[in-house]
């Protein structure tokens, strides 16, 4: 089953620089981006804008991306979460609308609050689960799903994953154990169980290798400064919905959205 998908590309052609929002307080331990590096965040978003339009979802995603990661604006990480999800990567895209949904959020960023959570919703509808049932499965085994590292904990009760092939791997040492492949249909259910050897009283006294930090992958988030704020609700947005429309968003007041949705043409006042 294909997830439905709306793309919502909102173009503010003016907005008074006495809109712009106040810079949010940067966390103490994180250097802020400079003006350098605020100039290559804008560049990376505007190149994410013109993948958009032509649908180039993985350079999307890419330049979004690299916006995000060095402005940490809102509307940078919403545009990211739908190309994500426009690219195949649901189980990413869900992590980044949760973190958008986590932000304190105000103007352009907390007029898609409910477009977030919309499109959040739809992609954990979509998403499959995991289970790895593994015996004799050693704390210090590593126990992979493709490229993620899994907590053993949680990959017995079920992990989202991709509708997709993958692969679920277990390496203790140097030595893979096991190697299970398996296709995930959309939405759906699935069980893996696996028999392992049990370690050797030479291993389990500390020839092992050391044991991986439980929780899998860690993302670290830094909070960055808001500079130009204007730019990131002016230049575009990327909205997950269940249409394909292109919208233009004037500076006008009352502001108007006009463009097409099929089958006609829509101006919403």
């Amino acid at each position: 089953m294909r997830l439905a998908t709306t793309l919502l590309l909102a173009l503010v052609l003016a907005v008074p620089a006495a809109q712009a929002q106040p810079r949010a307080t940067p966390t103490p331990a994180v250097a802020a981006p400079t003006e350098a590096e605020m100039a290559i965040a804008r560049e990376q978003f505007r190149r994410g804008v013109t993948a958009v339009r032509a649908e180039r979802w993985e350079e999307a995603r890419d330049a979004f991306g690299r916006a995000y990661a060095i402005s940490q604006q809102p509307l940078a990480l919403f545009n990211l979460a739908g190309a994500q999800v426009r690219s195949g990567r649901l189980t990413e895209a869900a992590e980044s609308y949760r973190r958008y949904l986590d932000m304190p959020l105000d103007g352009p960023a907390a007029a898609q609050r409910d477009n977030a959570a919309n499109a959040l919703a739809e992609v954990e509808r979509t998403l499959a689960h995991l289970q790895v049932q593994a015996q004799n499965l050693d704390p210090a085994d590593l126990l992979r799903l493709d490229e993620r590292v899994l907590d053993h904990a949680l990959a017995a009760q079920g992990v989202p994953a991709d509708p997709g092939h993958h692969a679920v791997t277990v390496r203790r040492g140097t030595t893979d154990l096991a190697r299970v492949e398996v296709q995930l249909a959309t939405g759906s259910r699935e069980v893996v169980r696996l028999q392992l050897p049990t370690r050797t009283p030479e291993v389990a006294v500390g020839v092992g290798p050391t044991p991986h930090p439980p929780g899998g992958d860690v993302t670290v988030r830094r909070r960055g400064v808001l500079r130009s704020p204007w730019f990131w609700g002016g230049v575009g947005v990327v909205v997950v919905g269940a249409a394909v429309a292109t919208v233009f968003l004037t500076a006008s007041a009352p502001p108007a959205f006009e463009g097409s949705l099929p089958p006609g043409r829509v101006t919403v006042q």
